[in-house]
């Protein structure tokens, strides 16, 4: 966290502005705001609370010009897999969220003997819900009873609600 105090410091007498604009969820929206902010804009720090799937796509952008980012929504463990000084992030990995707090809390709590889970595709989604079905067996002994999956940009998840349904689970975990 060395480089944002160190830019903040430096740019203390700058003129500051806090814009906040929605991207619409997308990938190439996401790109054309980030580089937009960075080039036209000229800013020297961006934040923002981006999903996985876009966030992963601005990357290289912000790589590229150099300009810091906290990231405070994308989660996925993908972000770790290597280092970049232009990253910071002050929340849990998906796993830890996922495994650790959500499905030892169902468990405790409602003590289900029949679980499902339902996930979206982009990084959260999946590396949460395989984290998930890992604590289930680890810690609970238990399999998923049904695993839900739909389209990080789906408008419509009736199939994979009535597939959870017939399965007849007692709690179902959601990531997405």
């Amino acid at each position: 966290y060395a480089l944002p105090a160190k830019l903040l410091l430096q740019n203390r007498r700058r003129a500051w502005r806090y814009d906040l604009e929605e991207v619409g969820g997308g990938p190439a929206e996401a790109i054309a705001t980030i580089t937009r902010y960075i080039v036209k804009d000229q800013v020297f720090f961006t934040t923002g609370s981006l999903a996985t799937t876009p966030f992963q796509a601005v990357m290289p952008v912000i790589t590229k010009y150099k300009v810091p980012h906290l990231e405070t929504l994308a989660s996925t463990s993908w972000l770790s897999d290597y280092f970049n000084p232009y990253l910071f992030r002050p929340g849990p990995m998906n796993h830890w969220y996922a495994a650790e707090l959500q499905v030892d809390f169902a468990m405790e709590q409602f003590k289900p003997t029949r679980v499902g889970i339902f996930n979206i595709t982009a990084g959260w989604g999946v590396q949460s819900k395989d984290a998930m079905a890992l604590r289930l067996k680890s810690k609970w002994g238990i399999e998923p009873v049904e695993v839900a999956t739909a389209s990080w940009d789906a408008t419509d998840v009736s199939a994979q609600v009535l597939k959870l349904k017939a399965a007849n689970p007692d709690v179902v975990l959601y990531v997405g």
